[in-house]
């Protein structure tokens, strides 16, 4: 497993909980009910598997936020960490020596630059080569929000990404991708500032077990 830490942040506290268990519960059996499927048209293998939209929470807030204030909050932070992980992970062709600057248009000017100097870790670009194809089949995103007097002020995402991909030979594999963003709101809306994330790859399904025996589960 791969991990980096980017600039330090101050964990947020909590202030409301919500309750989110049954969605939890059916993002689990989505995940596990997924199983990739390789076929071969022109020879070139190809994935039949779900791909799995983003899904953002806000699970605590410290400080005052109206029930608006949240849902725009949470649709706001999910569109970056969504913006991210296709920019950095889904889109484009990231080779070594390509201009990594898209793939951060979302991280502040310092975060992102040293997010480029980790980016076997913070994009795909280990396995880019690699790979003829790459589905995501979790993107989650749960957010802890602080807000002061004028509203919304900052947040800590956890991030979780699991994308699955065909390698040229035919063979499946999976990527994790997962750790916290630190986020702030700038005159252009909220931009990352800080992280620490953690890259690891494994068999297809290795994710959803390890959760399952988490939980404790079988």
């Amino acid at each position: 497993m791969l991990a980096v830490a980017g600039l330090l942040a101050v964990p947020l506290l909590g202030g409301c909980t919500g309750d989110a268990q049954q969605e939890a519960e059916q993002e689990k059996e989505r995940t596990s009910a997924r199983t990739p499927v390789p076929t071969s048209g022109s020879g070139a293998p190809r994935l039949v598997v779900g791909e799995a939209p983003v899904r953002a929470r806000v699970v605590r807030v410290a400080g005052d936020l109206t029930a608006a204030e949240r849902t725009q909050v949470k649709d706001n932070i999910g569109r970056v960490v969504g913006d991210w992980f296709d920019a950095a992970y889904l889109g484009g062709e990231l080779r070594d020596g390509a201009d990594l600057a898209a793939a951060f248009e979302v991280f502040t000017p310092a975060a992102a630059q040293q997010a480029a100097r980790q980016a076997d870790v913070t994009t795909g670009r280990v396995l880019a080569a690699e790979l003829d194809q790459v589905v995501p089949t979790t993107q989650r995103v749960e957010a802890a929000v602080f807000a002061s007097g004028r509203g919304p002020a900052g947040a800590t995402a956890k991030v979780t990404l699991v994308l699955v991909g065909a390698r040229n030979q035919g063979e499946q594999v999976e990527q994790v991708v997962r750790g916290e963003l630190f986020l702030t709101v700038t005159t252009d809306g909220w931009r990352v500032f800080g992280f620490d994330l953690s890259r690891s790859v494994g068999e297809v399904g290795s994710f959803a077990r390890a959760e399952k025996r988490a939980e404790g589960g079988s």
